[in-house]
């Protein structure tokens, strides 16, 4: 199967829901802020989710071919990783405290733990689809390259077999 940027999307949704609720967990140091702070988790992935997608949909992230990605699709990540960093802060510190969301601006530690966790995971699987191909590559490099000896060994032979055959004649 190949990994399509549809497939990154997902991910990418996953991750971001994922480091909220890892956010919160580490910064309250386990699951009690559940009962408190369960829907204001909710409000602000509501929020946050689209809007990382937005971000790294305007950069491109969507449109590569990331088993061929050079430093320049790495710029791309980080450059979605810190655009949607500060986003999620705007919204986590403005956005959901002006709309009643919220009674207070979220947590700084749970903000700061959630764009890392999330640009993480952004750009883990894309790596890993550069890295994984490259390792492909490589290992059919491996192959075309025997392949290339045993070709050349054999019209060597077969070179100098037509060389005696005119030195005989």
């Amino acid at each position: 199967m190949t990994f399509r940027n549809r497939h990154l999307l997902l991910t990418d949704v996953a991750a971001c829901a994922l480091s909220g609720f890892l956010a919160y967990t580490a910064r309250y140091e386990g699951l009690g802020w559940m009962a408190t702070e369960g829907r204001v988790l909710l409000a602000f992935l509501a929020l946050s989710i689209p809007l990382r997608v937005v971000i790294a949909w305007a950069l491109g992230l969507y449109q590569r071919v990331w088993s061929l990605a050079s430093i320049a699709e790495m710029e791309r990540i980080a450059a979605a990783g810190v655009l949607a960093g500060v986003g999620t802060l705007l919204v986590g510190v403005v956005a959901l405290p002006a709309l009643g969301l919220a009674e207070s601006r979220l947590s700084y530690g749970v903000l700061l733990l959630d764009a890392l966790l999330a640009a993480g995971g952004m750009a883990a699987p894309r790596i890993a689809v550069r890295i994984f191909e490259r390792r492909g590559a490589r290992a059919r490099g491996r192959v075309a390259d025997s392949i290339d000896h045993a070709l050349d060994q054999t019209m060597a032979r077969h070179w100098m077999r037509q060389a005696v055959l005119c030195w005989t004649k």
